[in-house]
């Protein structure tokens, strides 16, 4: 396994790190996975959980290439004039290409944090070299408006008191103290009661553009890996949004979703980058 610099792009102005696996384990029948800048962090990642990721990857034999984006990192403001997502995926797909040209690889996986789950999500959509796509705290519900995203958040307090403030003979005592918010407690029971017999119909539109695109997906045999860390808005937006849909999709094996807890959005303690690591290795090898 080694790191190797790498120019790439139009103007050759994309800078990158492959990382290679050793000789005896690599072929073109494996895909290269990639990864996506998170945000203006450079392809290091946060707190370089893309680099102790990437040499994992190669161990099991995997190409990997880590690149900045233009105007990030190492690599050169672009010269193009486009909206910045526009622009990221056709970045992602010159990486694509250069990997083809230089190393003969046909297959690839995405794989994002926050903003660059997002990019590989929409990458994967239009390119059908991509095989498996990896969203790591994905922000699906920047979409949505105002209204939607406090309704997202309630929510995720309504799930508090229902599944561990109603039933605690803590929260009852708090209550009887006149310590807890009645308001809430009583609005999160009538939440939580009608959930069980009134399906949610007030999707936005951008879930069920979500749906429909997990679906595209399916059709083309990719399950896409959902990381989450625990209490993440974006988990929430999913669970609020699309309880169902979610459920029907992971049942029939088209779509993975992990839950990583007691971690931040960045994966700050070692322990987590460590998990995160080990979900990928055990899924990566199903797409070989």
């Amino acid at each position: 396994m080694r790191d190797k610099a790498v120019l790439f792009g139009k103007t050759k102005s994309l800078v990158g790190i492959i990382t290679e696996p050793t000789p005896v384990f690599s072929g073109n029948d494996f895909p290269a996975f990639v990864f996506l800048n998170s945000g203006f962090l450079h392809r290091v990642g946060p707190h370089r959980l893309y680099v102790k990721a990437a040499r994992k990857l190669a161990e099991e034999g995997f190409f990997v290439l880590r690149f900045d984006f233009s105007g990030i990192g190492d690599s050169r403001a672009s010269e193009v004039e486009s909206l910045s997502d526009e622009r990221a995926i056709n970045e992602t797909q010159e990486a694509l290409n250069y990997l083809n040209a230089t190393r003969g690889i046909d297959r690839f996986i995405l794989i994002g944090i926050c903003s660059g789950a997002v990019i590989s999500f929409k990458a994967a959509l239009c390119d059908p070299r991509v095989v498996g796509v990896v969203p790591i705290n994905a922000p699906v519900y920047f979409d949505d408006n105002e209204e939607m995203r406090s309704s997202v958040v309630y929510d995720r307090v309504a799930r508090h008191y229902w599944r561990s403030a109603l039933f605690s003979l803590k929260s009852w005592r708090r209550a009887m103290k006149g310590k807890s918010r009645y308001q809430q407690i009583i609005r999160s029971t009538t939440s939580q009661i009608k959930r069980l017999f009134v399906r949610k119909r007030d999707m936005s539109s951008r879930a069920n553009n979500l749906v429909a695109d997990l679906q595209v997906l399916s059709a083309r045999g990719i399950s896409p890996l959902f990381i989450y860390s625990g209490g993440d808005r974006g988990l929430d937006y999913l669970q609020s949004r699309l309880g169902d849909e979610i459920h029907e999709l992971k049942k029939y094996g088209k779509l993975r979703i992990e839950v990583i807890q007691d971690t931040d959005h960045t994966f700050t303690p070692l322990c987590k980058q460590q998990h995160l690591i080990e979900i990928l290795l055990d899924w990566a090898p199903g797409l070989i």
